[in-house]
């Protein structure tokens, strides 16, 4: 786990505001370059985004991952921009292909 990360992710719990070289956080959403991955939704209540951009937000996203399971809160969060599964291609055996 990367030290940028926990930092950033540590302000993020106080609502604080820190920038590391590739993540930063307002106090309110954690960026990965200009990216939100993570925000605070009210009420207890948190988004992840986990669409899939480079490696280094790959990294990032599997690390707040885990902090946020040590931290008890996976169970609070919503997930946004699931990888898209690619739609059935019809088989050349299928009925009118």
């Amino acid at each position: 786990m990367r030290k940028n990360t926990e930092a950033v992710f540590s302000a993020w719990l106080r609502q604080m505001p820190l920038a590391g070289t590739s993540i930063s956080t307002d106090g309110m959403s954690i960026f990965s370059y200009r990216t939100a991955i993570l925000s605070r939704s009210g009420n207890h209540r948190y988004t992840f985004n986990q669409k899939k951009y480079s490696s280094t937000t790959s990294r990032q996203q599997s690390d707040l991952l885990f902090m946020l399971g040590n931290h008890q809160m996976l169970n609070l969060v919503s997930y946004v921009n699931q990888p898209e599964v690619p739609p059935k291609q019809a088989s050349m055996f299928e009925e009118g292909a």
